[in-house]
């Protein structure tokens, strides 16, 4: 055959494609001509490579770059960073997907944003970690302000910050309906694997654990 392959790249931090590509020899692997978005990725997170398909000619590996290119944006969006549609076809390069009012429909309706374990929500998460993800190429600083300001935190330690906030804010802890419900149980949950100590001590001396009579509510100290 003619000793061409197709493979992709993976993020090591969670675990999503992020880059489709050709070559034969090491190039699965090469650092050289590479855009500056996968150099961005690389240095933050690290990479993980997978050949799809191997022994192809070159043209078979081309037409396979490039479905498959297609068919990863339909899940991953811009979280797929190639510059080009594959194929060697240069292409004006993919543009951010208008997926932004749909998000913000779904934290009106919901009370908080998509879910990356809830199969009909993982397409629309996907999003929410682009627009909100310095290192993407679809990186929108006004959308993570919004997103920030609905309780959206990519780490353990923005979410406590989140909460704290939301606390000085409004007087309350966050309720049933409010995006950092779920962080703020499992801080304060002995039995959950993000159960901190320390973090729990202050909900409970600002009112965590006493219910007013709002259902979802906490006791605030305004109570």
């Amino acid at each position: 055959m003619g000793g061409f392959y197709v493979y992709i790249h993976y993020r090591n931090d969670t675990g999503l494609p992020f880059y489709v590509g050709k070559g034969k020899g090491n190039r699965i692997n090469s650092r050289e001509s590479r855009n500056p978005h996968w150099h961005n990725i690389v240095n933050l997170c690290g990479y993980t490579a997978r050949i799809i398909q191997d022994d192809l000619e070159e043209q078979d590996a081309l037409a396979l770059e490039k479905d498959k290119i297609q068919e990863l944006r339909k899940v991953y969006g811009d979280g797929i960073i190639n510059v080009c549609e594959g194929g060697d076809s240069y292409s004006i390069p993919h543009k951010t997907a208008p997926h932004k009012e749909e998000i913000k429909e779904f934290v009106a309706r919901n009370g908080r944003f998509p879910s990356r374990t809830i199969p009909s929500e993982y397409p629309l998460w996907v999003f929410v970690m682009n627009y909100c993800t310095v290192t993407q190429c679809s990186y929108d600083p006004d959308f993570r302000a919004w997103a920030e300001s609905q309780g959206y935190a990519q780490s353990s330690a923005q979410k406590k910050q989140a909460i704290r906030k939301f606390y000085e804010d409004t007087g309350d802890l966050p309720g049933k309906k409010d995006t950092l419900y779920k962080s703020l149980s499992g801080y304060c949950q002995k039995s959950c694997n993000a159960y901190d100590p320390e973090f729990h001590e202050w909900a409970k001396s600002v009112g965590y654990g006493s219910r007013k009579s709002i259902p979802g509510r906490f006791k605030s100290k305004r109570a």
